[in-house]
């Protein structure tokens, strides 16, 4: 065929791809409402429109995150306007709208048009984890400054290429006020662009000389505001076991291999520019943030680099790495039997990756990779053949693990990644697709049926399916992004428990912050997520992990295991107000245990489930 129609659409495989992306849409992305950091970022808007209820709140008092980001007031305004959940349902749709357009406008630039829309499709149906514990994701389903950052640092790196550089230095600016953090990523990258790709010495004696400098700040200091002191780094950022490289296992190393290996074999093999510049950036900076991380953080225990935490570059290598991948994996499986061999040992590394073996094929990958690139031509044709057929053999291993393990979670209905609001079989697609095999094995059936050699009447068929797939899956959308987790009759169930606490009165709920801030309008004694404050302030960490010491046996006694430096010690067999008002300055708990004391309030038998047993403490001695 001729070029131009290869590789442009027709009509109706436009449409078709149109409605087949926004269908995958809606059925992996469904709203996740008030978890996760959503938390956290709630309390941070919250507190901006109501400073008076908890401006000395413990997560707040000795400052958070907050103060390094835009954002929360940006989320006060909207909770202002539209009330919290309303606001920030709102902002997770606008940051993903604008997360997924920009990608797709990135990856029209870097590809032909079939192949930018199979990467968008695998941009929005893979889960897109990165850093370790399977912890983030691209594309989150809840409030989270992220996204939105991520969505203008792509913005800024198309507009770079370009050659709009002032818009670009605009979106990245604009990244940073959202979110430092991520953003960082975009200077990494233009980093790499400007100075590593074309002067790799001058670029090696910088990193020499900044390698130099921060041991040199490492071994002169003892402690902050440089350094972690010993006991402030046991206490904070050890208790976060995905800011260190340290603390990852093997499942998460695999996990950021991935899309590492994807790239390194873009920038082995692509000849179409500026995708090729642009893997081997995204390769680069993956690996100097992983480094990075490891030398400044675990080594030197700097402060700046463990808040930093430049590893989180990954999110950024893979976003590349997804949106390549078509366009890399045909190269492979074109270029030799060695190609298609890494793709095959890279799909099973991929299937495999919560495997704690699955990290042994990423040496692998890269063997074959090296061998197909540099000495294809001193390897027989033979052994080239016996080493697809090994990785066959491998990847059908891989499946048939995968298999079992994802029969018996959906026999045993435990659906780790799904929202816990969707019906059954939602869940039970949520939690097929987060594999990841299965969209790789929808995409291959949708291109097949949609190609350009295909029957007249199969495309316009294909998209009346997906059509229809929309249509049915419209109003599971509409509910999972319209849910309230805190209704006005909720919050109106309570309204006796908060007329016997008084305004300035903290309450001990270590289950859910939210409920305090949010049902009962006080401020919250202790929580895992206010726990999260110690990262960027001495005083907060020191001042919660008193509390924490001081409130131990009954956290142990109720589950919770907030810095706890020995968490194989026995608890105690059943909590006691006594142990929870341990603390002096402690006046309200609320618990679902019975603590062995007569409760004020208690919620009435036909609530909700998240508030059935609910009862409300006051301490011996306190008094309103």
């Amino acid at each position: 065929m001729p070029a131009r129609q290869a590789t442009e659409l027709t009509g109706s495989a436009r449409v078709a791809w149109l409605l087949f992306i926004i269908a995958a849409w809606m059925l992996v992305h469904q709203y996740q409402g008030l978890r996760h950091d959503a938390v956290m970022y709630s309390m941070q808007g919250l507190a901006h429109v109501h400073p008076e209820y908890w401006r000395h709140d413990v997560y707040l008092r000795f400052g958070s995150q907050d103060k390094f980001s835009a954002f929360a007031p940006l989320f006060a305004r909207f909770i202002g306007w539209f009330g919290l959940e309303p606001a920030a349902a709102l902002l997770t749709g606008i940051a993903q709208l604008a997360f997924f357009v920009a990608a797709w406008r990135l990856a029209r630039l870097l590809l032909p048009e079939r192949d930018a829309l199979m990467g968008l499709f695998l941009l929005v149906a893979l889960p897109g984890s990165y850093g370790s514990n399977d912890i983030f994701h691209l594309a989150e389903n809840f409030i989270t400054p992220r996204l939105l950052a991520e969505a203008l640092v792509l913005a800024a790196i198309l507009q770079w290429f370009k050659g709009r550089r002032v818009l670009a230095g605009g979106f990245v600016v604009a990244g940073l006020i959202v979110h430092p953090i991520m953003a960082a990523s975009a200077l990494a990258l233009y980093l790499w662009l400007m100075l590593v790709q074309p002067r790799p010495r001058i670029a090696l004696l910088l990193l020499a000389i900044a390698l130099a400098a921060l041991a040199l700040v490492g071994l002169m200091t003892n402690g902050p505001p440089l350094r972690f002191d010993d006991f402030w780094y046991q206490v904070s950022p050890s208790s976060l076991a995905y800011l260190l490289i340290g603390h990852w296992d093997s499942p998460s190393w695999s996990m950021a291999l991935v899309p590492l290996l994807v790239l390194m074999a873009g920038g082995a093999l692509l000849d179409r520019q500026p995708a090729r510049r642009l893997a081997q950036a995204g390769l680069g900076i993956g690996l100097a943030g992983i480094a990075l991380t490891a030398f400044g953080g675990d080594l030197l225990h700097l402060t700046l680099i463990v808040q930093g935490q430049p590893w989180r570059c990954l999110w950024l290598s893979a976003v590349l790495a997804i949106l390549l991948l078509p366009w890399i994996v045909r190269e492979l499986w074109q270029r030799d039997d060695l190609g298609k061999a890494m793709v095959l040992v890279l799909l099973a590394e991929f299937i495999l990756v919560s495997e704690r073996y699955s990290v042994w094929l990423a040496p692998c990958c890269a063997l074959l990779l090296a061998l197909s690139v540099r000495a294809r031509d001193r390897v027989p044709e033979r052994q080239q053949r016996l080493a697809l057929y090994g990785a066959m053999v491998l990847l059908a291993v891989a499946v048939t693990v995968m298999s079992s393990e994802l029969l018996t979670t959906l026999r045993s209905a435990y659906f780790p990644h799904a929202h816990g609001s969707a019906p059954l079989w939602a869940k039970r697609v949520s939690e097929i697709m987060h594999n990841g095999l299965a969209a790789l094995l929808v995409l291959l059936v949708f291109t097949w049926a949609t190609r350009p050699r295909a029957a007249r009447w199969s495309t316009p068929l294909v998209a009346l399916l997906c059509a229809v797939g929309c249509c049915a899956l419209i109003p599971l959308s509409c509910e999972d992004w319209t849910q309230v987790a805190f209704p006005p009759a909720d919050k109106q169930m309570f309204a006796s428990w908060r007329a016997r606490i008084p305004a300035d009165a903290e309450v001990l709920f270590p289950e859910s912050p939210l409920f305090t801030w949010v049902l009962l309008e006080r401020p919250s004694y202790l929580s895992g997520a206010q726990a999260t404050s110690g990262l960027f302030s001495r005083p907060a960490a020191m001042f919660l992990y008193g509390r924490t010491e001081a409130l131990r046996p009954y956290l142990r006694a109720i589950g919770q295991s907030i810095w706890d430096l020995d968490p194989k010690a026995p608890a105690p067999a059943t909590p006691t107000l006594a142990m929870a008002c341990a603390v002096g300055d402690l006046q309200f708990v609320v618990s679902r245990e019975t603590l062995a004391a007569i409760p004020l309030e208690e919620v009435p038998p036909g609530a909700k489930s998240i508030y059935r047993g609910l009862k409300l403490y006051q301490c011996p001695g306190y008094s309103n």
